[in-house]
């Protein structure tokens, strides 16, 4: 059965690769098809889905007014337990609400592949971002995948000027994941540095050296001084998540590479998919030199590398001239 799926998929990403309208049309079925996967397996697949049903029929019974309370006990997000409070409160139980989370994830991916990616590239930025997040093995990811694609959705928003929107999305990325928080001074460094200044060398060696001199400080510790961090990231102070460990992995590599390659081919002229690739590389190089040996937090650095599902069409578009072989070989 799966190695009829697997050969279904090449055939498919063949036969589509120079049609748009039939990239598009897979493109839909393919992810229809892995959202019922993932939104009707048994609790026991999971490695964690079991707590989540726990957590679930826990918050039933609390107050809409104890939510707070109890987010901090159980170590998750506000607006992760005010949705799974809200779906309890009107009715569904915890394998509708899946289907129901399951379903703004998919939506959201949806956003972005149909408002910002040519339709012959669809299939091949979905299945990019499959092999990131729906393959994972604990439900905790799947929350943490909504974080990554609101995110996302941010940084374009605030490239496209509209302020508003991308700074609502940040909050409410940030209500479902911490991990959002490193959204924060990529916004900060968009409005005050400019996204073409950006791809000027000396200001990528400006920002992961700044990141390096301010790791040397011991960063977490001297924000949760200031109780600016939230529960859910400071109750890992002093466990071996935020103490050793080597976070300069294979990920940093491919997110320097990436830099150095977008920063001297870039032109004031290319399109967004170009400019949220270096953006999401320039912070996933920066958050791993930031938080060098906090493994917990390289969860930041994963939701910047989450650029990487614009490569095959940034590759083609930029890098390689467009022909039918090439189209087709690529």
């Amino acid at each position: 059965m799966y190695s009829i799926l697997i050969i279904s998929l090449f055939v498919m990403l063949f036969l589509s690769c120079y049609n748009g309208k039939l990239n598009t049309l897979f493109f839909v079925v393919i992810s229809t098809f892995v959202f019922f996967i993932i939104s009707l397996r048994g609790i026991n697949v999971d490695r964690d889905s079991s707590t989540y049903f726990s957590v679930f029929n826990q918050i039933k019974e609390v107050g809409f007014d104890e939510l707070i309370a109890v987010s901090s006990s159980i170590g998750q997000e506000i607006g992760f337990v005010f949705f799974m409070k809200t779906a309890s409160f009107i009715g569904l139980n915890f394998y509708e609400f899946r289907f129901v989370f399951n379903l703004v994830c998919l939506f959201s991916i949806f956003f972005i592949i149909f408002e910002y990616v040519p339709s012959r590239f669809r299939i091949i930025v979905y299945l990019t971002y499959v092999t990131m997040f729906i393959l994972f093995r604990d439900f905790t990811q799947i929350r943490y995948t909504l974080a990554c694609l609101l995110s996302l959705i941010s940084i374009i928003k605030f490239i496209e000027l509209k302020y508003k929107k991308s700074i609502v999305l940040f909050f409410v990325s940030v209500l479902f994941h911490n991990s959002s928080l490193i959204i924060l001074p990529i916004l900060v460094v968009l409005k005050f540095i400019g996204i073409d200044r950006l791809f000027q060398l000396n200001w990528v060696v400006t920002i992961l050296g700044g990141a390096y001199l301010f790791q040397l400080v011991d960063p977490i510790n001297m924000l949760s001084s200031f109780h600016f961090l939230p529960h859910q990231i400071t109750r890992y102070i002093g466990s071996a998540y935020l103490n050793g460990g080597n976070t300069i992995g294979l990920n940093f590599y491919v997110s320097v590479f990436f830099v150095l390659l977008l920063a001297i081919n870039y032109r004031n002229h290319y399109d967004i998919d170009y400019k949220i690739l270096y953006i999401g590389m320039l912070f996933s190089a920066f958050t791993s030199i930031l938080f060098y040996g906090m493994p917990i937090l390289m969860r930041m650095q994963l939701l910047c590398f989450t650029s990487i599902i614009f490569t095959p069409l940034v590759v083609y578009r930029y890098f390689i001239k467009d022909t039918l072989f090439n189209n087709y070989f690529f």
